[in-house]
């Protein structure tokens, strides 16, 4: 997408692109990169593992490994000395967290370590980003990339980590269709002064015509990016081509998205939500319901606490406005009556009702367990 990514940042590329995109991810991500250019001999490895924290937060783990070999070497008098190779590789960790529905931000820490032929130099830096939801259908980005200004010393040489901004928005205006537009721009400064360099413009399309797939293409004032996704339930591939001049980079991306507990995790909060609302609208049979289905599923002293107080109200019949009580009480006599009548079928399908009112109700459910071993036992004598 020409590089434009940092309002979007919703794979596993956001450690590099925008932490702030960590908030976004939903579930544990492994993410490969590869690219290779074919003249330049350049050769980049990117490999990131996120995880979701909770609703609000998420975390990210990154390594960044790039290469050129067989650079020639002269001397000052352009005699030719062999070849040499350029490395750099740098480990990061991102933290996202949504400040509310429509604000999140996000912290990079990375350190790299750079080799030129015999001389090796290494530091840290930071990113920070901010994603802004402003419409439904637009969302705003920035990235404050390497904004400590620090360097490393290089064979007694100082060098400068290039402090750069990226600032630009992402429109969704056709979601029925999922296409997105994206523009961005990137402006680089050196942090001894020595010069900045010119504005950089992105631009980006996003088209996913299936549920399947996606094609993206890209433009950044140097260079057109081409590009396919094929996105599965756990795992997505990307393959794509950068064009600059006579220069063509292929792109290849692969990543598993783990099923896990995270959705769990999420569905039990809803229930337990559900239980604090029924608890409030005084609805503690529901409010039992819920709190014990999420009791079920982990250990939650705050829905143990809430469980014993809805239990409390429902022994109690305090909560029964005069008409439930009027109405489960003939409910009670009845069922008594047919029990002595031995109808237990009717008697059962009564306390039921009851219980299910009140499911708290001691009464009922010890004439429940009465009738049951009755029936238990006249079906020996049949059968």
């Amino acid at each position: 997408m020409g590089g434009a990514f940092v309002s979007i940042a919703d794979d596993g590329n956001a450690p590099f692109y925008n932490p702030a995109g960590l908030t976004d991810i939903k579930r544990r991500m492994l993410t490969l990169n590869y690219r290779n250019s074919f003249i330049g001999g350049e050769n980049l490895f990117y490999l990131s593992y996120l995880l979701n924290v909770n609703k609000t937060s998420g975390i990210g783990f990154s390594f960044i490994w790039s290469s050129i070999g067989d650079l020639k070497r002269y001397d000052k008098n352009e005699s030719f000395l062999g070849t040499y190779n350029v490395s750099r590789f740098q480990v990061g960790i991102s933290y996202g967290l949504a400040l509310s529905s429509d604000i999140n931000l996000g912290l990079s820490a990375k350190y790299f370590y750079h080799n030129i032929y015999e001389y090796y130099g290494s530091n840290l830096d930071f990113d920070f980003g901010s994603m802004i939801k402003i419409l439904p259908w637009m969302k705003y980005g920035i990235l404050f990339q390497n904004f400590i200004p620090m360097g490393y010393e290089l064979n007694n040489v100082s060098e400068d980590i290039p402090f750069t901004v990226k600032t630009g928005l992402s429109f969704y205006p056709l979601k029925k269709i999922n296409l997105t537009f994206v523009y961005e721009i990137e402006k680089t400064i050196l942090s001894s002064g020595a010069g900045a360099t010119p504005l950089v413009h992105h631009i980006g399309l996003r088209f996913a015509p299936i549920k399947y797939i996606a094609i993206s293409a890209g433009y950044d004032m140097e260079s057109y990016s081409f590009g396919i996704n094929l996105m599965l339930d756990t795992l997505a591939f990307y393959s794509g081509t950068v064009i600059t001049g006579e220069e063509n980079n292929l792109n290849f991306s692969a990543a598993y998205i783990f099923s896990e507990e995270e959705d769990t995790t999420s569905a039990d909060m809803d229930i337990f939500y559900q239980g604090v609302v029924a608890y409030q609208n005084k609805d503690y049979r529901m409010a039992v319901k819920y709190f014990q289905k999420v009791l079920e599923k982990r250990h939650d002293p705050t829905a143990e606490y809430y469980l014993k107080n809805a239990r409390a109200y429902l022994a109690s019949d305090t909560w029964m406005t005069e008409e439930q009580e009027t109405v489960s009480e003939l409910k009670m006599d009845n069922a008594k009556k047919l029990i002595n009548k031995q109808e237990y079928g009717r008697s059962i399908s009564l306390l039921r009702d009851v219980m299910h009112d009140n499911p708290e109700n001691d009464e009922a459910e010890r004439l429940m367990k009465k009738v049951k071993d009755i029936v238990a036992e006249e079906s020996k004598r049949y059968f």
